[in-house]
């Protein structure tokens, strides 16, 4: 399996973003107290296999990505756990790729003019 770097670096940015709101004293309070858990979901089983670490990375830019990701993961006090979905189930990216293809159409039909 191959695991393509931008799929794990979207992962590295939705903590990143996310960060200081979930380390505000309030809301770690709120979801430590209730034992809430954050799920990350993603498509991508060798990037979730990566990130578990159920495989190995060898390539150098992922490495250090999955590094970054785990100080991140250091400094937010809540459990996360990642998890496949599969593709047919994942509607979020259904309707991300429905928009592309939307979009990418209406180029081709300006361009035909």
């Amino acid at each position: 399996m191959r695991c393509k770097g931008y799929e794990i670096l979207a992962i590295y940015f939705a903590l990143l973003d996310n960060r200081d709101y979930l380390t505000l004293a309030e809301f770690v309070k709120k979801t430590m107290s209730k034992k809430l858990r954050i799920h990350i979901r993603s498509d991508s089983k060798s990037t979730i296999e990566k990130l578990v670490g159920r495989c190995e990375i060898k390539d150098v830019l992922i490495q250090r990505i999955y590094d970054s990701i785990n100080r991140l993961l250091h400094s937010i006090p809540q459990i996360i756990k990642f998890s496949h979905v599969r593709r047919s189930k994942n509607i979020a990216g259904i309707l991300l790729e429905e928009k592309r293809r939307r979009v990418r159409d209406t180029r081709t039909r300006i361009t035909l003019f």
